[in-house]
């Protein structure tokens, strides 16, 4: 069984002989319960934590961990991308540190919000003045003072924002707010001042951006997609010459479309290229993994159809390949990464 923390866990614990992971936006945990066997945790770095039945014991490879030393073991810092090094003996949980002092009680008895003056905030976060909640830097000087928005109580992080310095890939207004750097020169305002669409004429794109005739930046991923994106049609210029991002596929017209479209059997290229009978039976099915999403495609019997392979033997028995292939041998088909079989052993489910 393979359980996806970077999807479902905020925080570990141990109760009972099971391992417990509660869900970002859930108040019940789910619980691994610790029979005989093993459960493999797969991390980002697809690394194996392997939490075996054994007095409880945790082991990553050959190296056993102390229940106490889970919370703060390298592997679930990486997975959660934010820091699990905090142990709440009351309720024997684990918290996230995004979590701790944030002016929220997130543990029973309230136990991450006690202390919060002596308490420093990690790294990547901010102190209010109130000397009790810890903010993301990113939101010091944004203009949202709304507390549900993660910003402070006492709004000090809107105070002195002339003499803030805005974090890396933020960028300062005239007005002093601090906005995303991506969204400067976008066409679309963000600084109540209208100052990031001013003088575009000399700002550089940010990186995974392309620049327009009329200076707008736009995402590489919309130049020649057959859209006047630019408002000036620069971006579908010179399209013969221009290379597709690795994630998009190139139309014999020169349209570049989603990589995943590609022999979905449904033509997305206005000619049709992405669905030629001869081409799709050599065609491999994306298995492409990107910075901020992965594509895992499965080739249906036919040869010749590509489908995502979260579609194959699915919880509705639908059949997504034309010829009905994707719900066959359910019983002796693994299922993709990030899914397990139910218990009539044909049945995927997301985890």
């Amino acid at each position: 069984m393979q359980i996806d923390l970077m999807k479902h866990s905020a925080s570990v614990g141990l109760e009972n002989g099971s391992v417990q992971m509660k869900p970002y936006a859930s108040t019940r945990f789910l619980s691994v319960l610790m029979r005989p066997g093993v459960v493999s945790v797969p991390t980002v770095q697809r690394e194996t934590l392997v939490i075996a039945a054994a007095g409880g014991n945790v082991w990553m490879g050959t190296k056993r961990l102390e229940v106490s030393e889970i919370c703060s073991h390298e592997t679930l810092l990486r997975l959660q991308r934010i820091a699990i090094n905090l142990m709440f003996p009351s309720s024997g949980q684990c918290m996230p540190v995004a979590k701790v002092c944030d002016g929220r009680n997130d543990v029973e008895g309230g136990a991450d919000e006690l202390n919060c003056e002596n308490y420093n905030c990690p790294p990547g976060f901010w102190k209010c003045a109130n000397e009790k909640e810890c903010i993301p830097v990113e939101n010091v000087c944004d203009g949202n003072s709304y507390y549900w928005m993660s910003s402070c109580s006492d709004s000090s992080d809107e105070a002195n924002c002339g003499e803030w310095n805005c974090t890396k890939g933020w960028w300062k207004c005239a007005n002093n707010l601090c906005i995303e750097e991506k969204t400067v020169c976008d066409g679309r305002s963000q600084c109540r001042d209208s100052s990031d669409e001013d003088n575009c004429d000399n700002w550089v794109c940010s990186p995974g951006f392309w620049k327009c005739q009329n200076n707008l930046c736009k995402m590489l991923g919309v130049v020649c997609n057959g859209a006047n994106d630019c408002g000036d049609n620069s971006d579908e210029m010179n399209c013969e010459s221009w290379t597709c991002p690795e994630d998009k596929w190139k139309c014999h017209d020169s349209v570049c479309i989603n990589l995943k479209s590609v022999c979905d059997g449904t033509a997305d290229c206005r000619d049709g290229s992405d669905e030629i009978l001869e081409f799709c039976r050599e065609w491999v099915c994306a298995d492409y993994e990107g910075r901020h999403y992965k594509l895992k495609y499965f080739k249906c019997a036919d040869g010749i159809q590509c489908v995502d392979a979260i579609n194959i033997c699915d919880a509705y028995g639908t059949k997504n390949c034309f010829d009905g292939s994707d719900e066959l041998n359910c019983e002796t088909v693994a299922p993709p990464p990030g899914y397990i079989k139910c218990g009539d052993m044909r049945t995927n489910v997301q985890v």
